[in-house]
């Protein structure tokens, strides 16, 4: 048992010293998205910010920010942040305290331990880059209602809400 409870620590070391110093670098930044117009143009940058009619988007590329009209847009594509890392480390924390837990009449040689960890990272990283696959959202002929919810969806998305805009300005 001490030897597995010696794994499970260095593995939650392993862990926790990957994912904090990401989550701490990483400041609040909005999505990717690429909007095409009603007059085929595409439009790719950071989204900054969404209003009840219109969206701010910031091209990195071109280093300016632009503000698209509601009745500008016919589709909207959402690139999320890749969640495969912490995926990773979950299934790898997952991996191990099961690894900890089974009883030792249940594995041979300790062999559980470096098997079951990689296993179970692996499907969690798996599951994390599936649950971040492109979100399309269809925004002609949508009716109002439908339009709002779908910008109080994107809202999540951006670099800052409406709210917290409004806010900073009072």
């Amino acid at each position: 048992m001490n030897n597995s409870l010696a794994l499970a620590v260095v593995m939650l070391v392993i862990i926790s010293s990957i994912c904090l110093p990401l989550a701490a670098a990483s400041g609040r930044k909005g999505s990717t998205v690429v909007v095409t117009l009603t007059d085929g143009r595409l439009v790719k940058g950071e989204l900054l910010v969404v209003k009840s009619d219109a969206l701010w988007i910031y091209d990195h590329d071109a280093c300016r920010g632009e503000r698209l009209e509601m009745r500008q847009m016919t589709r909207l594509k959402l690139f999320r942040k890749s969640k495969a890392l912490q995926g990773l480390a979950i299934g790898l924390g997952v991996g191990s305290a099961m690894g900890v837990l089974i009883p030792h009449e249940h594995y041979n040689n300790g062999v559980v331990h470096i098997l079951l960890p990689t296993y179970t990272g692996f499907v969690g990283a798996i599951i994390g880059i599936f649950a971040c696959l492109p979100k399309n959202f269809s925004l002609a002929g949508a009716s109002p209602l439908a339009r709002q919810l779908k910008l109080e969806r994107l809202g999540r998305y951006a670099r800052e809400s409406e709210a917290e805009r409004s806010a900073a300005m009072q």
